[in-house]
């Protein structure tokens, strides 16, 4: 994945609306994920659990300013917009990353070195965020044009790249795109707590998770089958997120938040993620005989822009570019019962089916990948035994004609 720099900035705010002070208490946050300081975190992020922010992950931060009529330590965004206070950005894509002195997150420098952002000696701050820093594409955040339904973009986000060449352990360099935005929590200012400093805040995933294991159907048929490709085929690997676009709050919800499709590179098969390309193959299943092989290929942890599983035509949504309906695609060596028979080498491919058909038949209508989904597709090879019943056709009794010389 090609990681853009963005610049960590504190924007200077309207003399004498904002007292700022480098002594003051410094902002952190306590991030989760829904359902870096050194290097990139890539494929899904949430953990064993599916809620733990991982501490080697860091996040972008926006934060808006208010001094509130009432004086408020804390207000919902609805009172917060609605304020007749004047709005300034307080923090425009600040790092933060994972302070291991006050478990939590602050604000640093890609360097690793401290940039502590603090809160204001009035008013209150509300916060949106994105998680990675620093991905592929612009991003912002809109809390004046609809000011009760703040949305963060990213528009022109890349995909990170997927595959395995060697062994069966896959180079996963896809980015799971998180996000909270300005509503999700309170606006606070929290100088002064006793309890804690930090703003505990909820990520949400933009993408879907995708797993594929490839195993034996059963006993009898391990070790004939060696896999030596997976390609899944027409997949977009680029496009534009807008979070007014989901329709829920927190818990994930069934619409397509994403646009502008695109593919990461012009060159051929640039709609295809190889998966899988090892020449020696992998037996599965196969007898320790065999030294390459495991009881499951698992291809798994693939984070995939949410897109429609059918075929797409060109301009289909704000610069769309046209694909065909999206498929896996297998590449395979079947053995006899007798080793050192010449295997059938053979390519199966078929359609995948996502989430939200429209009909009640998903041969014809194949949905779509979801945000915050993770499919699995567990694909199973069986052999099924030539079997030969003979029979012979009944002795016809002739009648020979005597021959005399």
């Amino acid at each position: 994945m090609t990681i853009a720099a963005m610049a960590a900035t504190l924007v200077a705010c309207t003399k004498g609306e904002i007292v700022y002070e480098e002594t003051g208490s410094e902002i952190g946050f306590r991030p989760v994920a829904g359902a870096s300081t050194k290097a990139p975190v890539y494929g899904p992020q949430g953990g064993t659990d599916g809620v733990t922010y991982d501490q080697g992950e860091a996040f972008g931060v926006f934060a808006y300013h208010k001094v509130l009529a009432s004086g408020a330590a804390s207000a919902a965004w609805a009172d917060f917009a609605a304020d007749a206070g004047t709005m300034n950005t307080y923090i425009d894509g600040g790092r933060f990353a994972y302070d291991a002195a006050n478990s939590a997150w602050a604000g640093q420098k890609e360097d690793g070195g401290d940039n502590p952002y603090y809160w204001p000696k009035t008013g209150v701050l509300a916060f949106a965020g994105y998680s990675p820093w620093g991905i592929t594409g612009t991003v912002a955040v809109d809390v004046t044009t609809a000011a009760q339904s703040p949305k963060l973009t990213v528009s022109g986000f890349t995909q990170g790249t997927y595959s395995c060449t060697t062994g069966t352990t896959p180079v996963n360099n896809t980015v799971d795109l998180m996000w909270f935005d300005a509503d999700d929590q309170n606006a606070v200012n929290l100088t002064g707590s006793a309890t804690t400093r930090s703003v505990a805040v909820i990520f949400r995933h933009a993408c879907s998770w995708i797993d594929f294991n490839l195993s034996p159907a059963a006993d009898a048929d391990k070790g004939k089958f060696k896999i030596l490709k997976v390609t899944l085929k027409n997949v977009y690997t680029k496009g534009s997120f807008d979070s007014g676009k989901c329709a829920e709050t927190v818990t994930n919800d069934k619409s397509v938040p994403w646009t502008a499709y695109d593919f990461s590179s012009a060159a051929a098969g640039k709609a295809d993620i190889v998966l899988y390309d090892v020449p020696a193959g992998v037996f599965l299943g196969t007898p320790a005989a065999h030294a390459a092989a495991v009881d499951v290929l698992q291809l798994n942890g693939l984070i995939a822009i949410p897109q429609d599983m059918e075929a797409v035509a060109a301009d289909a949504g704000a610069g769309t570019e046209a694909k065909d309906p999206t498929s896996l695609e297998i590449v395979y060596q079947q053995y006899t019962v007798a080793d050192g028979q010449t295997p059938n080498q053979e390519t199966i491919s078929f359609r995948l089916t996502g989430s939200d058909t429209k009909g009640t038949d998903p041969i014809t209508d194949h949905g779509s990948w979801l945000y915050g989904r993770h499919y699995t597709y567990d694909i199973t090879f069986g052999l099924q035994e030539i079997l030969i019943s003979p029979s012979v056709i009944d002795w016809t009794n002739e009648t020979l004609v005597s021959m005399n010389n």
